[in-house]
Order: structure tokens, then C-alpha cells, then sequence
């Protein structure tokens, strides 16, 4: 089977002077072994979540919008973080929890959950971030080349710097990849000095290469700046990770 989505879990924001970011686990139990991945995404840029407890781990980030803009409506640089956590079966559907944000004016994210089969090790150690500052109508970030082949899946986040405008048909792509696209979330932050964020999924159906992760979207108004983050989702064998044997 590979890597299939268990659910979708939860899409979220808040606003002026938020330090407290909802997640919630949603309507379908995660299973022992599941990975659940969580993005979040907050203004201004120099503002730290702390790692939620529970078995969080963060898995990369903050990474920012490469300027040390001022925070203000529709403006200003934001920093990008993504978490990891092993589920273990027992976590309870349709509760939240927060992740605290000392310091946050605007922030969103989205956790989602992935399954994969018995008997396989999770690799996430491949990521990547990209950038979009060229004020157009339309956002298009290119991430730094990896390598991905059939059955891999390539998470793609992004966040621009005001909720100006409506945005539509989030994508990810890969050139010389046949790849599966899914749009998860396409959130707007409204109040405060507002914040954009999109997550979109590109499972890889054929080919294999080396180059660089796109995310892109339509939007009907202009915007400053943004962030787009990558993560490589990949299944290995269980067994090839196992203490080469000693005979005695």
C-alpha cells in the first residue's frame, strides 16, 4: 500500500495577539504507527512556538521569509515550523490542543495525518524551503532540489503575508515526476495584521528525479511576500535498518 492520507485532520488560525494556536485531531482514529505532521505558520517573523508535549518533535523550521520586515496589516515577514509526532492509537478524536506562540499577532496551520503499512520505517529527514517575493497576483515558490521517485509524497505548505484577495487551486509539482495532487487547506487570517496559509500534497505516481519542489496558487490581489515549505514523505523496509547480524 505505501503511504495513503488517514485524515485530514485539522485547519486552523488566529488573530490579533494570539498565543495560543488550536489543533485538533479530528474525526478518524489515528492508528500505532501513523505519522501525524503539523505546520504552523506565524507573524512576525521572530516569534518561537513551543513544541507542543505529548511526543511532538520538531522536524524543521523556523525558517523565515529571508527579510526582517515589521510586522504590520498585510505586511511583514513570517517564519514557517513543521512538528512530527508518532501516533500511537490512543490519541482521542475530535479533542484540540494548543501550541503556544509567546509573542504571535497572527498565526495558522494544519495537522494531517499519514498511514503506511506494517513493517515500515518512516523517512522524513528530506526538506526544503522556497520563496515567492515578487509582489505578483499569483504565489510560485521553488524549493531546493532533492531526490524523489515513485511512492514518495511531497507535503507542501506555504504562507504569504496578508489574507488580501481570494485564493484557489493550491498545487505541487516536480519536474520529470508524475505526481497526484490533493489542495488540503486554504486558510485567511482576517483580523491582526493577517497572514495566508495553503497546504497541498503531491504523490509521486511515476518517475524519479533530482530537482526542485514547486508550490504555487491563484490569488486575485497582489501579495508582499511568502514562504513555501517542502517535506519528503518517504516508506523504507523495516529490516534494512536492523543490526547487521554477529555469528559466533
Amino acid at each position: 500500500m505505501g503511504i495513503s492520507l488517514r485524515s485530514n485532520a485539522s485547519t486552523t488560525g488566529t488573530a490579533a495577539s494570539a498565543t495560543l494556536l488550536p489543533m485538533g485531531w479530528g474525526s478518524t482514529q489515528p492508528q500505532a504507527g501513523d505519522l501525524a505532521i503539523m505546520w504552523v505558520f506565524t507573524k512576525p517573523f521572530s516569534v518561537t512556538p513551543t513544541t507542543p508535549a505529548g511526543g511532538w518533535f520538531l522536524i524543521s523550521g523556523p525558517t523565515t521569509t529571508g527579510s526582517t520586515a515589521t510586522t504590520a496589516a498585510d505586511n511583514g515577514s513570517i517564519a514557517a515550523n513543521c512538528y512530527g509526532r508518532f501516533c500511537t492509537g490512543t490519541e482521542t478524536t475530535g479533542t484540540s490542543f494548543n501550541v503556544t506562540i509567546t509573542g504571535g499577532n497572527s498565526s495558522a496551520g494544519g495537522l494531517s495525518i499519514y498511514a503506511k503499512d506494517d513493517g515500515e520505517m518512516w523517512d522524513f529527514s528530506t526538506w526544503t524551503t522556497g520563496l515567492d517575493l515578487s509582489s505578483g497576483t499569483n504565489f510560485s515558490a521553488t524549493g531546493g532540489a532533492f531526490e524523489a521517485t515513485r511512492g514518495d509524497w511531497i507535503l507542501g505548505a506555504g504562507g504569504s503575508n496578508t489574507d488580501l484577495g481570494t485564493s484557489s487551486a493550491s498545487a505541487g509539482s516536480m519536474s520529470g515526476l508524475t505526481v497526484s495532487n490533493n489542495a488540503r487547506k486554504n486558510v485567511a487570517i482576517t483580523t491582526g495584521n493577517d497572514l495566508r496559509f495553503m497546504q497541498a500534497e503531491a504523490s509521486v505516481t511515476a518517475g524519479s528525479a533530482t530537482t526542485g519542489p514547486v508550490l504555487s496558487w491563484t490569488n486575485a490581489s497582489v501579495q508582499a511576500e511568502g514562504i513555501a515549505h517542502f517535506l519528503r514523505l518517504r516508506v523504507l523496509p523495516y529490516e534494512i535498518h536492523q543490526p547487521t547480524p554477529r555469528y559466533y
